[in-house]
């Protein structure tokens, strides 16, 4: 309790909160710190330097504080007889975390002295703070409640809140006549579509674009660092935001992280993480799109999930297979070695499962001999001149097809899509009276002859694509190139091959049989195998 004629000439101790960036940058710290000196000059103790404790951007809610440890320690020390702080919400925003906090330092023998809280001098007036308390901590969630509510409330009319634009956007705050929106940020957009030209047309790897924004001197937004990392990189690359021009709120959700980060002592937050919400729950905001040809981004899409599914990684032994093996469970098969010299295609299941027990008992396929197999099969069957004659023919024709009619069909079908909308502009035009009955028929009659001529020329088209003369392409000469070919590709080129014409291969380990789904016909390549004590479950 506080008694007045006790607070001269003590060796005081000051504790000091602020929780987020925002305080920090007003200074929020400072200012405490100077009226709380100001008391203890006027209270005439003494406050020694070592004796000041400040945990700056650190949520109240949190009891593990690097500084507040400290002031723990220091009043079990006796090394202080009295505190300051400029409120009891510095010490906990939890009510409950403040009395604990409380009855420690008091049982210490240390006096509190709040310069914004009653300061009891009896047991009334300890039930008053006590009281206090508990409304301040009431007002606390009330308002994160309330504010909760409220952003919700207005981004679903449509009212851009959040004040963090994604890169190529720059987010404009509200003003008293209209409210926030996000504005086009003409630098950033063209370093957006760059990023993607890059990436799909060029074929450059993520450090390659790193090393191109530096050249470049193109800096991150932040400018905390002068190059890229590949983390922006990415979040650049898979936002599909800059196609729909449609930005979410209410996407995630703050919750506690299961572990701290870099195996710290302390976090400054209580909810560290963050959790992605159910889809129906995000609400859509429009912004302007950024990338100009949606086509790109499409295609980044399906070179990262290339790039995830065969990236290269250290490996004892080389799976040719790799990426490609799934058990008939369902799981994937991934390569294994073991202490006998062999290596095997083993289900996943055990491992994803762990601790608990796995259902799969799928053998292991011994890799070197499945890998020999495959691919003494499917060259063979490649090689026959009839299965390569049937797969050169398909192709050629969509290659006639991509390369000269598919460019044409794109150009008619814009021109009928301009058809249809000029149609539309004047069926509306006589809807509001603005066209008479007989002008109108005068003006729609030209346009439906245009389309229907349209419609005409692409099924022209789409018609000869079908009458490609087969005989005009030189199988032969693709047969021999191709059986030479095989002769000479390395691991490395056989894998980029086998990516090009198979999906996945099922491998059932109780029956002895491989299934093999790809993009060519294969329907004649069979496979058999077989197995002696293979049976054994090495990965952990």
């Amino acid at each position: 309790m506080y008694d007045e004629n006790k607070s001269k000439g003590r060796t005081a101790g000051a504790y000091f909160r602020v929780s987020t960036g925002r305080q920090e940058k007003e200074a929020t710290i400072d200012s405490q710190i100077d009226e709380v000196k100001t008391r203890i000059k006027a209270d005439e103790n003494i406050l020694l330097p070592e004796n000041i404790f400040t945990d700056d951007g650190w949520s109240g809610e949190l009891l593990a504080r690097p500084k507040l440890d400290e002031l723990r320690d220091a009043c079990k020390g006796k090394r202080i007889e009295v505190l300051y702080v400029y409120d009891l919400g510095r010490l906990s925003r939890n009510f409950t975390n403040q009395l604990v906090l409380l009855e420690e330092i008091e049982n210490a023998g240390v006096e509190i002295i709040s310069l914004h809280d009653i300061n009891p001098q009896n047991e009334e007036e300890t039930l008053a703070q006590r009281v206090l308390g508990i409304f301040h901590d009431y007002e606390r969630i009330k308002i994160a409640e309330r504010m909760r509510r409220g952003k919700l409330y207005k981004s679903r009319m449509g009212i851009l809140i959040n004040g963090q634009a994604l890169y190529g956007l720059t987010y404009i705050r509200k003003t008293e006549n209209r409210p926030a929106y996000c504005k086009f940020n003409e630098f950033e957009a063209d370093t957006v579509n760059k990023i993607f030209e890059w990436f799909v047309i060029k074929g450059y790897s993520q450090r390659r674009i790193i090393k191109e924004l530096y050249d470049a001197k193109i800096p991150p937004r932040k400018r905390k660092s002068e190059f890229w990392t590949k983390g922006p990189v990415i979040r650049v690359l898979t936002c599909e935001t800059y196609i729909t021009g449609v930005a979410y709120y209410n996407k995630s959700e703050a919750v506690v992280g299961k572990r701290l980060k870099n195996d710290e002592k302390y976090r400054k937050v209580k909810k560290n993480s963050r959790r992605v919400r159910p889809k129906e729950e995000w609400i859509p905001i429009k912004v302007p799109v950024v990338l100009k040809n949606q086509e790109l981004f499409y295609k980044a899409q399906k070179i990262l999930e290339h790039n995830q599914k065969f990236a290269c990684k250290k490996r004892q032994h080389t799976y040719l297979l790799s990426g490609f093996t799934y058990c008939e469970c369902g799981n994937r098969r991934v390569g294994d070695g073991a202490d006998n010299g062999h290596y095997y295609y083993r289900c996943t299941e055990r491992i994803l499962k762990y601790p608990k027990k796995n259902k799969c008992k799928s053998p292991g396929i011994n890799a070197e001999v499945l890998d020999k197999l495959f691919w003494l099969n499917l060259t063979g069957y490649l090689s026959e001149p009839k299965n390569l004659k049937e797969q050169v023919k398909d192709w050629v024709k969509t290659q006639v097809s991509s390369e000269v009619q598919v460019r044409e069909m794109q150009r008619i079908n814009t021109l009928i899509e301009k058809a249809k909308e000029e149609k539309q502009r004047y069926i509306q035009a006589y809807g509001q009276g603005a066209l008479e009955f007989e002008a109108f028929q005068d003006a729609i009659k030209p346009v439906n002859q245009r389309i229907k001529g349209y419609e005409d020329e692409l099924e022209a088209i789409k018609q000869k694509s079908k009458g490609v003369l087969e005989d005009s392409v030189p199988i032969e000469e693709y047969c021999a190139e191709v059986k030479e070919a095989f002769s000479t590709l390395n691991l490395s080129n056989r894998a980029l091959l086998i990516r090009d014409i198979i999906d996945k291969i099922v491998l059932k380990g109780h029956k002895n049989e491989v299934d093999v789904y790809g993009y060519l016909s294969v329907a004649h390549l069979n496979m058999g195998y077989g197995t002696t004590n293979r049976n054994r479950w090495v990965a952990k």
